[in-house]
């Protein structure tokens, strides 16, 4: 019985000691779609500033965003027709900034056909909020001569699988 009692404990230990990093990218894992970019007075973007060097914010409102951690790659479909439309390839790479919640910084850079990497391009953000369902980044940006972070707010598209018991 004291055998079983110290196993049980041993499992639940190891068990709850995965680190909150790897939490955070499972969670990100999937396919998103970003809501609103914000400023910090929670004021909604739609201005002609361009983010990634790609398009302008406009151009980013209901883009698909999809996430793959084995890979570390990913690609975004900007969808608005008045925009450059059409699918982005990227790579990226995170760093946990904070042990408590898992958040984590993290690169963004394109890459072209087969995976080559943009020369000279890489975008760097920082996780701020992340659950099932939504997400948040933060990027700074010089807005109006002064630094300005951006949030960029996501909702999940492929929610997880429940099932009834």
């Amino acid at each position: 019985m004291k055998k079983l009692i110290i196993l049980l404990i041993g499992f639940a230990v190891f068990s709850c000691g995965s680190s909150k990093q790897g939490v955070a990218k499972k969670e990100i894992t999937g396919k998103w779609s970003i809501e609103s970019i914000t400023d910090s007075n929670g004021v909604k973007l739609t201005n002609d500033l361009s983010l990634l060097n790609d398009v302008s914010l406009v151009c980013f409102h209901d883009s698909i965003w999809k996430f793959d951690p084995n890979t570390n790659s990913g690609e975004y479909n900007i969808n608005d027709l008045y925009c450059s439309f059409g699918k982005r390839k990227f790579t990226y790479n995170s760093q946990e900034i904070n042990k408590l919640n898992g958040y984590y910084n993290f690169t963004i850079v394109p890459t072209l056909k087969k995976g080559k990497k943009v020369p000279e391009k890489s975008f760097k953000f920082k996780l701020v909020n992340l659950s099932l369902t939504t997400m948040q980044w933060q990027y700074n940006v010089i807005l109006n001569k002064k630094i300005t972070p951006l949030k960029i707010n996501f909702k999940k598209l492929n929610k997880p699988n429940i099932t009834a018991i």
